[in-house]
């Protein structure tokens, strides 16, 4: 096919001659058929017009590059059809990199329909299906010329697993292509899947994922260890030019530990210690800032607030839930507390303690618990201890 220039007549399919000849650049073809119809007026041969023309191909070892410079499909093998619209192309296995390409089909069309001073112009389409390692698919997402990867904030580097894909590209043959002419589409399943610094500095392991993914955005969900955390995960990302909500993150976290906690950056002290079951749910805007509402059970979990002379203990039913405001370094605030366990009942707010590590304050509109109501009570933690300031109400000490 190196030689395809030669065979392939300038009058015929104009317009696409120029890709195809640059893009499909090696490979052989073992066998060829062509039918042309071709109407000479007066036995004019130099006025001839083809009227019809239809063949087939068999072909073996192509490289094509179907969108440049991503890196180009080689070791194809299959066949193809073509007339005067249309070369389609039925592909029965290749390769992109490592990933191993299984059927496809690649179908250039409208070369009798383009009109390119009109911008109308012939149409590549492909889908095909693709195994391999999740790094070369990344790696593909995360190309400059896509550019889909890095707007999550997310590199390939370092990742890992394999990936089974549904992929589908389509975009017009126009000599200046730009990122939104092309249609993509991919539908994929991940196993053993890894990733670094997804959130705040951990790294996912362990995924089983399905993805879907298109030029307008990506959702995933599956299990995962984040930061070794076990959790269900569903994910939602914009991929526009300026949206309201960038994503929508929601988990379901079976149990967490003080230590795990803490390398999130939401470690509360002394104060709540043990394991915790959690649901949460981010909201991230397109200026960086998220909102996480975070809702725990504390039933295997400690709680010693000794300045009040009251505790729970592991077994005994309690529940908190709270919303979380953080930036890409970790929590900003802590809002809308609400805490039940045992006989206490507390609402309020807080503030994360120095380089945001654990708590620096916490103020609550109310705190009962046995006999006692409290009202505006003001807590400030630091490393001298801890000050309790009551505005009104009654203690029962």
């Amino acid at each position: 096919l190196s030689e395809l220039a030669t065979y392939w007549p300038d009058s015929v399919a104009s317009d696409a001659r120029p890709w195809v000849v640059e893009n499909v650049t090696g490979g052989t073809v073992d066998t060829a058929t062509a039918t042309l119809k071709a109407a000479v007026p007066e036995g004019d041969f130099s006025a001839a017009v083809v009227a019809q023309l239809t063949g087939s191909l068999q072909y073996r070892d192509l490289e094509v590059h179907y969108l440049r410079p991503l890196p180009s499909i080689t070791e194809i093998a299959g066949t193809a059809e073509f007339d005067l619209n249309s070369l389609r192309f039925a592909i029965e296995g290749g390769r992109m990199q490592d990933l191993a390409l299984g059927e496809s089909q690649v179908d250039i069309t409208g070369f009798t329909t383009s009109e390119p001073e009109e911008g109308v112009y012939e149409q590549l389409a492909i889908q095909t299906r693709a195994v391999g390692p999740v790094y070369d698919a990344l790696a593909t997402l995360d190309h400059q010329r896509l550019n889909l990867l890095s707007r999550l904030g997310l590199s390939a580097e370092g990742s890992g697993g394999t990936v089974s894909a549904k992929l589908g590209f389509q975009f017009p043959l126009a000599k200046d292509l730009t990122f939104e002419d092309v249609t993509l589409q991919a539908d994929a399943s991940v196993t053993d899947g890894e990733l670094r610094n997804v959130f705040l500095g951990q790294d996912m392991t362990e995924a089983q994922l399905s993805v879907t993914l298109d030029e307008s955005g990506m959702q995933l969900a599956g299990p995962l260890a984040l930061g070794g955390v076990p959790l269900s995960v569903s994910w939602q990302e914009s991929f526009a030019e300026a949206p309201k909500v960038r994503s929508v993150l929601e988990a379901e976290i079976p149990r967490t530990t003080d230590a795990e906690r803490a390398r999130f950056g939401l470690d509360i002290g002394e104060a709540v210690q043990g394991p915790m079951a959690a649901n949460v749910s981010m909201v991230t805007r397109d200026s960086g800032l998220s909102t996480l509402q975070v809702s725990t059970d504390l039933t295997e979990a400690s709680i010693a607030l000794p300045e009040i002379h009251w505790r729970k203990e592991p077994g005994t039913d309690g529940s908190l839930s709270l919303t979380i405001e953080l930036d890409d370094s970790g929590p900003l605030a802590y809002r809308d507390i609400v805490l039940q366990a045992g006989d206490l009942v507390a609402r309020g707010r807080a503030s994360p303690g120095r380089n945001r590590q654990g708590l620096g304050s916490i103020d609550l509109e109310r705190v009962a618990f046995g006999r006692s109501n409290l009202q505006d009570v003001a807590v400030a933690l630091d490393e001298d201890g801890i000050d309790v300031a009551i505005a009104r109400g009654t203690l029962d000490a």
